[in-house]
């Protein structure tokens, strides 16, 4: 659906990055919500970027990790093989450990509850003033005390509905609920 999808960023920098004068047709077929906070368009670039290294012979991953940071700060970890800490942009990654969890996701019908990953960066941005807090350190195992979202503050103060949402989760009996992404 145009140049700001993803995807078709991601392929047209690979084009350029790599030389390829060949034109690439891509079909996608979306089964992740947008604004659902669970990497769906930065998922689907690195599976293009794949697909494409693939494809082309490209074997080198260093040119196509910064090519992927230069699609958008989540598509490196979708390149990667599975739970990660993610440092700085999203280019420093490290493995994390992640036990089997039952999840269950929710995703509110209202549209005026969706949040834009840019308003949510923006958000947390105002709220804390230029500073950041301390990441987990290297390697840290995953641990409910470790569960958070920075995002999840600001992004509560301003869709209060959504913070009633997470409340009745955890009075259902889920032992703890965030918001996913932004």
């Amino acid at each position: 659906d145009g140049d700001g999808n993803l995807a078709a960023r991601a392929a047209l920098r690979f084009r350029e990055r790599f030389g390829v004068d060949r034109g690439i047709a891509i079909r996608i077929a979306k089964h992740i919500p947008v604004t659902a906070g669970l990497g769906g368009g930065s998922s689907d670039a690195a599976a293009v970027l794949r697909v494409l290294a693939r494809a082309f012979r490209i074997r080198e991953p260093g040119p196509l990790a910064e090519l992927a940071l230069a699609v958008g700060s989540d598509v490196p970890f979708f390149l990667g093989r599975g739970p990660a800490w993610a440092r700085g942009r999203g280019e420093r990654l490290s493995p994390a450990e992640v036990p089997p969890q039952h999840l269950v996701l929710v995703y509110p019908s209202d549209p005026a509850l969706a949040i834009r990953a840019g308003d949510a960066y923006r958000w947390l941005d105002e709220d804390r003033g230029g500073a950041a807090p301390p990441l987990p350190r290297r390697g840290a195992a995953f641990r409910p005390s470790l569960l958070g979202n920075d995002l999840e503050a600001p992004c509560l103060a301003r869709r209060p509905a959504l913070r009633a949402l997470l409340g009745s989760l955890v009075g259902h009996g889920a032992r703890a609920a965030i918001m996913s992404g932004s």
